[in-house]
């Protein structure tokens, strides 16, 4: 009985291990800014951050599960490997002409940001990803 005890116990530690390691954290992060203007959500499990100020606390909502499936579904389509490698199809934030913008995903512990890009511009591999995002804003607000 005890064998069967132990087995059994062994068995139920190692299911849930395993399900804790399958498991994979992502956040994305999407920040804009210019001289006099911020603007910073950020995704995380179930809740989205929202930042309209430097250094103003965040207004924390829990994001809708289709709206978090709709964005995951459009992230996964992409290599996020190369996300630093995506060229911006404008540069206006480098003289002021638009708002700078990037997308930092962090997965897994590893972070992958994009290159600097005009906001309402950006990269074309990542468009749907940026329009996702500020889509959830709206939907939420």
């Amino acid at each position: 009985m005890k064998t069967i005890f132990l087995l059994f116990s062994i068995l139920l530690i190692n299911q849930d291990c395993s399900t804790k390691l399958n498991q994979i954290e992502t956040s994305i992060i999407y920040t804009e800014s210019s001289r006099a203007y911020y603007f910073q959500v950020i995704v995380e499990n179930d809740i989205i951050s929202i930042i309209k100020q430097r250094g103003a606390n965040p207004v924390v909502k829990s994001c809708p599960e289709a709206l978090k499936n709709a964005l995951l579904l459009e992230l996964n389509k992409l290599d996020i490997k190369q996300l630093q490698n995506f060229e911006p199809p404008s540069v206006n934030h480098q003289f002021d002409g638009a708002h700078i913008a990037n997308l930092q995903v962090i997965k897994n512990n590893k972070t992958y940001q994009s290159k600097n890009f005009d906001h309402n511009n950006p990269p074309t591999e990542i468009v749907t990803i940026v329009k996702e995002i500020l889509s959830i804003v709206e939907n939420i607000e």
